[in-house]
């Protein structure tokens, strides 16, 4: 094959890869002579293996590896080659080829390797380094993580093994995988040259050759670092218009400008971000006690307020014209909504995360309480306040303000809790929450538990005279929401446990005021139509 390449950048290869082409060539020839002449071909002093693979015979033909059809022909499932012409074109090293026509024994892989070696893997090798023989790269390192896995003693009674018994020129087949090699490399380098000429050519600022003397050297130079500076100028050019789109003049919309981060905004997003690649190596007991007692003593001081509270007079009030349950609700609201703001100052971020926020791999006692107070999205803090307006108020005026507060702190305190002791004994440390939510639904089943045998209507369904479900079935069906949300597979958005363990508290805290009351005198609860 002729190419335009010049001659001293192409190694010689007439002598060597030709002659071992006209060897190979002439020694077939001489067999087919040989066979129609006679009927055996030349056979070499050395006998034959013992062993011989039948996969190496046709009727009529002589089995020695010298005719050139012993592996183009079988009688049996396995085909034997041993010329790198003949590799087909769905070979891979992990795979290998065939070196007889049925695999070894157990018996003769323990004969030949050993009894460390399964029967299984040792065919393997055998394929493998067989593949490797035929196509001349049983010495090319790139291919050895297929057989990383074996030993080289294995190796090496491996390939014992096939050059006794499957004879291959592995020399010739190494040198022809050479040629092909170094063609490629010629193809591709040749390839390279024409796409730089043909750039050239359409640039008109490129100098063309001398039509009587040709191309010299200097000016196909010329030529290729003209079309290198034009490539990079139209690299350039795309590079800027890139950045133009990125950054629009003033006439653009604001909407379509993208914001960057100032260098005053970035300092605070770092001061505020941990460095930690992963959760302290702690154990429970260091990460639940701390949390667990400071908890449990805040639920006691909310339900020593609720017994030892006494509700000022109207006279005492800052506002007594409106009613004590609207500004306990309206006080909770404007508390959450103040921390809401504060999450829109960033020079706060530090405080708020280290504080106002529960972080399941590193938790500290007081964020127990506090992030109850705390939620970082407008939509998140309106569906939990619209809660505490809705349920709070009726709550309010049938418990007071002590028990109504005692309520709502130790049913977010310990929702809180419930989800640290959760997450953490199921290994879930890279979570962080917080909100009202187990505050909320503790006002929620407190109300539930204190009508749970009346009827409820929602937006006045259902219609009379069918009478809604009891207060009871609407906290078993929040119940059976969250068990049902916890057992679904994926990504947990909300806090469920928080949830229920704040329902829970709430139920328990509206059942010891039911008895409270009840034991002091009076007769439970006040009936209410709803």
């Amino acid at each position: 094959m002729a190419m335009n390449v010049p001659l001293g950048l192409v190694p010689s290869r007439t002598v060597f890869h030709l002659g071992l082409r006209g060897m190979r060539r002439r020694s077939a020839a001489l067999c087919i002579a040989n066979r129609l002449l006679s009927t055996s071909c030349i056979t070499p002093k050395t006998p034959l293996p013992r062993r011989s693979n039948p996969a190496l015979s046709w009727p009529g033909l002589s089995r020695h590896p010298c005719s050139p059809w012993h592996h183009r022909y079988s009688t049996g499932p396995a085909l034997i080659l041993d010329r790198y012409e003949d590799l087909p074109d769905n070979y891979t090293d992990k795979e290998g080829l065939s070196f007889r026509q049925f695999d070894l024994t157990d018996a003769e892989v323990k004969r030949i390797f050993g009894p460390r070696i399964k029967g299984t893997n040792a065919n393997r090798l055998l394929r493998i380094l067989h593949g490797r023989r035929v196509a001349g790269t049983l010495s090319d390192p790139s291919f050895h993580v297929n057989t990383a896995q074996f030993t080289q003693q294995d190796k090496d009674r491996a390939l014992e093994y096939l050059r006794k018994t499957v004879p291959v020129d592995e020399v010739l087949n190494a040198g022809l995988r050479a040629e092909d090699e170094l063609r490629e490399l010629e193809r591709e380098a040749q390839a390279e040259l024409e796409g730089v000429s043909d750039t050239a050519a359409s640039d008109p600022d490129v100098p063309k050759p001398n039509p009587v003397y040709g191309e010299s050297a200097i000016d196909r130079i010329r030529a290729e670092n003209i079309a290198k500076r034009r490539e990079q100028e139209r690299l350039e050019a795309l590079e800027r218009e890139e950045r133009e789109k990125a950054n629009p003049g003033p006439l653009a919309k604001l909407s379509d400008r993208p914001r960057e981060i100032s260098p005053r905004m970035q300092k605070w997003m770092d001061q505020a971000t941990s460095d930690m690649k992963e959760p302290p190596k702690m154990t429970h007991c260091e990460r639940l006690l701390p949390g667990t007692v400071v908890v449990f003593i805040f639920v006691a001081a909310a339900a020593g307020f609720a017994a030892l509270y006494t509700p000022p007079s109207d006279r005492d009030r800052l506002f007594p014209e409106v009613s004590a349950g609207t500004a306990t609700i309206a006080s909770l609201i404007a508390l959450n909504a103040g921390v809401w703001f504060l999450w829109r100052i960033p020079p706060l971020w530090k405080v708020l995360n280290r504080y106002f926020v529960l972080v399941h791999g590193l938790p500290r006692a007081s964020s127990l309480v506090f992030s109850t107070f705390s939620h970082s999205e407008f939509t998140h803090l309106v569906a939990n306040m619209a809660g505490l307006y809705l349920f709070g108020t009726l709550l309010h005026e049938d418990v007071g303000r002590g028990n109504f507060l005692a309520i709502y702190l130790a049913s977010g305190a310990l929702g809180a809790l419930g989800s640290l002791w959760l997450l953490t004994l199921r290994g879930r440390l890279m979570y962080s929450t917080l909100g009202a939510s187990g505050a909320v639904y503790g006002i929620m089943g407190a109300y539930f538990w204190r009508y749970r045998f009346e009827n409820f209507r929602i937006l006045g369904f259902p219609p009379e005279p069918l009478a809604g479900p009891q207060g009871l079935g609407l906290l078993g069906l929040i119940v059976g929401l969250h068990i049902w949300g916890l057992l679904r597979p994926g990504k947990m958005t909300m806090d469920l446990t928080a949830h229920m363990v704040g329902m829970a508290t709430g139920i328990f805290g509206a059942h010891l005021i039911e008895s409270r009351q009840s034991g002091g005198g009076k007769t439970g609860w006040p009936r209410r139509a709803r």
